[in-house]
């Protein structure tokens, strides 16, 4: 192990937390997982308020083609829907939908866009929009580097218990224990090693993170206001 490198990374952790360590600001992001299941319940189906439906699907800016998906599931019980209805509550959603802070809200959870907003409105909800993406990028390269972290402790852990366990016996008998726990010990010096690495890492994209969402939400203050 180097020890020169060793020394600089440790100097490196060293000043970063202590410039840069604040309470953490990480917050967990559910995968958008695309759900096999009906979408809508036989209950749903029977109730019948399509407006309300269509409605709903609008505020959440699903695409046209999701009344297909709702004609699937209520076929099965030889019921239709009501497109007028649908169409008309989706219309209205829509433009609660098609906003600067909602654009800003779905880009921030890393939701894609369907492009259901038109005209003037897709460009106040694409403004905010592309404003949340950036952060939302930001805070996922820093949960990435926290997890690399992590990874390594755990390992790092694991690897001190197992050099402490191996209580190796002289002469020819303990050659192969001592051989493992010299190539234990190889593995957890590059693990410190490592790990001083990826806290350096993880400091500096925790400075980028701040950074970004100062001047996006100073961005958003702009754009909002002019929507």
């Amino acid at each position: 192990m180097p020890l020169l490198k060793m020394q600089i990374l440790r100097a490196m952790v060293t000043y970063m937390g202590q410039s840069m360590i604040r309470n953490a600001v990480i917050s967990s992001l559910l995968g958008l997982a695309l759900c096999s299941c009906a979408s809508l319940s036989k209950q749903d189906c029977i109730d019948g308020d399509w407006q309300q439906i269509g409605l709903r699907d609008g505020q959440s800016g699903q695409a046209m083609s999701r009344l297909k998906d709702h004609t699937k599931a209520c076929s099965k019980y030889g019921i239709s829907p009501d497109t007028t209805a649908y169409e008309a509550g989706r219309k209205i959603g829509l433009v609660s939908y098609c906003k600067v802070d909602s654009g800003f809200a779905q880009g921030d959870k890393g939701k894609s866009y369907a492009g259901v907003c038109q005209g003037k409105a897709e460009q106040r909800f694409l403004s905010g929009y592309r404003l949340g993406k950036e952060l939302h990028l930001a805070r996922s390269n820093l949960e990435e580097d926290q997890e690399r972290m992590e990874r390594i402790d755990r390992r790092l852990r694991s690897v001190r218990s197992e050099i402490r366990a191996l209580h190796c016996k002289s002469g020819e008998e303990g050659k192969s224990c001592r051989k493992k726990k010299a190539s234990l010990r190889d593995e957890r010096d590059d693990l410190e090693f490592d790990r001083l690495s990826a806290t350096a890492q993880y400091f500096a994209s925790q400075a980028h993170y701040d950074q970004t969402r100062r001047d996006v939400y100073a961005r958003l203050g702009i754009v909002s206001g002019g929507s």
